[in-house]
């Protein structure tokens, strides 16, 4: 019998990954393409612009985030069947990212305007920059929010066809106006505006699992925010630090330089498929585990081994077929081989890291902060200090070095967690 029950759990799994997978293979091929168009239509200089734009989206996502959507998986994990206590999760996880969204752009809207003009891209064309930013921040405020009761359900179809969808909106949007209008705001309009509508379709979506009309409530609030506060100073450190390639080439470099980053960084987003499935398909069972060591220290070392042999992978194959994969960057990109190889390994061991980070935090283990950022600290001042960081190579080396540190700091404090977690000698 337990042959049989092995191997049924093995063809779910075979089912699921096969279903998933192929989804979101084509969600992230759409992306990709859209990615890969939007480096050929924009002048480099634009794209220099672009991927500033971006970076600092992506910081102002994390700091309007701080920590809420793990508090509201590590709360929503318990009572995922509970239609109307799931609700009141959510509506207060909601409440708070708006408060933290209006201090996520008062801090950092002055940085993208300050980068912007030091690139010089003039102040209309950084305040069109800037204004085009608003749609994509506001629709990624909700966005993650409402994918989580889909998540715990494991209702994985309606949240691809809800990707799928966006991501041809964004396909169709990018290659109609920037074949017009090759601007950066337009790029970012095309990007913010098709995710708008993905949103209203989550939350039809989410609402057969959550009752969205619960009030916040002052209990799950605290207890969110005592979270929150315990991890806000590494949230604020890492919101930054996590994009310091970008801002050491974009203060000592050329907009020739940045959009080099850009483009390599465009390249790792292949890493985005095995990231959203992980949060998929991983993350939501590791919170759902019961609270015993054998069973924790088991999927965890599963979990490690799959990410390291996917890593190690996806960096051979960058530096066997780095001319063909350079080639559809298009020419001015194309002697980029070594810093290709250079890049997919510090964003394999980002990826680890960040994976690392998210099972622990979906179970509401939070680390040290002044640890953690001590280390990283460190790291990031070493590197400075023995690195040449004025030149690409220089920087992408410093990369794998924080990188590499910060791997090792989770991958040492989720252990430590597994095993400070009691084994139930009556689990099977």
């Amino acid at each position: 019998m337990q042959t049989y029950a092995v191997y049924d759990k093995a063809v779910k799994w075979g089912k699921l990954i096969a279903i998933t997978g192929g989804t979101q293979a084509a969600v992230q091929a759409m992306g990709l393409i859209t990615g890969i168009l939007i480096i050929r239509l924009l002048p480099m200089k634009e794209y220099a612009y672009y991927t500033i734009a971006n970076t600092v989206l992506g910081t102002m996502m994390v700091l309007s985030d701080s920590g809420i959507n793990n508090a509201i998986m590590s709360q929503g994990g318990p009572v995922w069947k509970d239609k109307q206590q799931l609700g009141t999760v959510l509506s207060t996880g909601l409440y708070l990212r708006r408060r933290f969204a209006v201090l996520s752009l008062c801090v950092s809207l002055p940085i993208l305007l300050f980068f912007l003009i030091h690139q010089g891209a003039g102040w209309p064309t950084s305040l069109l920059i800037a204004a085009a930013l608003v749609p994509a921040f506001t629709a990624g405020l909700s966005d993650s929010i409402l994918e989580i009761p889909s998540r715990l359900h494991q209702d994985i179809k309606s949240l691809q066809v809800n990707q799928l969808l966006v991501g041809i909106g964004r396909f169709v949007l990018s290659i109609l106006s920037l074949s017009i209008f090759p601007w950066t705001f337009i790029s970012l309009l095309a990007n913010g505006i098709p995710r708008i509508w993905g949103n209203v379709k989550l939350k039809q979506n989410a609402g057969r699992f959550a009752d969205f009309s619960k009030p916040v409530d002052a209990a799950v609030n605290a207890e969110m925010l005592k979270m929150v506060k315990r991890i806000f100073p590494l949230t604020v450190y890492y919101a930054y630090s996590g994009q310091i390639v970008i801002w050491l080439v974009s203060l000592s470099g050329t907009a020739f330089a940045v959009a080099q980053i850009g483009a390599l960084g465009r390249i790792s987003m292949i890493l985005n498929f095995f990231n959203v499935m992980f949060a998929i398909m991983v993350i939501p069972r590791f919170a759902r585990l019961n609270a015993d060591r054998n069973k924790l220290l088991k999927s965890f070392l599963m979990i490690m081994g799959g990410l390291l042999t996917f890593s190690v992978l996806i960096v051979l194959i960058s530096w066997l077929f780095s001319p063909v994969i350079l080639s559809v960057l298009g020419r001015e990109y194309a002697d980029l081989e070594t810093a290709l190889v250079l890049n997919m390994a510090g964003s394999s061991l980002a990826m680890i890291s960040g994976a690392v980070y998210g099972i622990y935090s979906s179970r509401g283990w939070t680390i040290q902060p002044f640890f953690s950022i001590g280390i990283n600290l460190l790291t990031v001042v070493a590197g400075i200090t023995l690195l040449d960081v004025s030149n690409l190579k220089g920087v992408l080396i410093f990369n794998i070095i924080v990188a590499f540190a910060q791997f090792l700091v989770n991958t040492a404090f989720c252990g430590f967690k597994i095993f400070k977690t009691k084994h139930l000698a009556s689990a099977s």
